[in-house]
């Protein structure tokens, strides 16, 4: 792992992840931003115009409520969506590979939904010889 990777890895384990998630998320982001970094795979952040109150967990009391759809106006709701560039259909030609709605602002980092994320790129591009990271 990289210095970047080791970071991530130690910032996990300080918010109580078990040490083989931590490193099993590090290693994914340092392959997916190698990816990312020749340009083979992205994620995009859009905007999602679900109810925050369709998101809410049950079980809350008044206060959180409040607390939560505050927070849901305040940071907005998006999706995730993880493309990769498929290297047989030309340079333009990105796959949907993965997506995700109904986050409240950054809420999918560190979820362990974005480890999902990167090794679904990871996996995807696979197939392709050479592509892996």
């Amino acid at each position: 792992m990289n210095q970047r990777a080791i970071r991530h890895y130690k910032r996990l384990r300080e918010k109580n992840w078990h040490a083989r998630e931590a490193c099993r998320a590090a290693k994914a982001k340092e392959a997916f931003e190698v990816l990312e970094g020749a340009g083979l795979a992205r994620l995009r952040v859009e905007s999602d115009d679900m109810d925050p109150k369709d998101l809410m967990p049950e079980g809350y009391s008044e206060k959180e409520q409040k607390e939560y759809l505050e927070r849901a106006e305040r940071l907005g709701i998006c999706g995730i969506i993880v493309e990769c560039r498929n290297p047989l259909a030309g340079e333009d030609a990105w796959e949907h590979v993965d997506s995700c709605w109904g986050f409240i602002g950054d809420d999918w980092q560190d979820s362990g939904y974005d480890t999902d994320f990167y090794e679904n790129a990871i996996d995807w591009l696979s197939q392709f010889e050479g592509m892996s990271a």
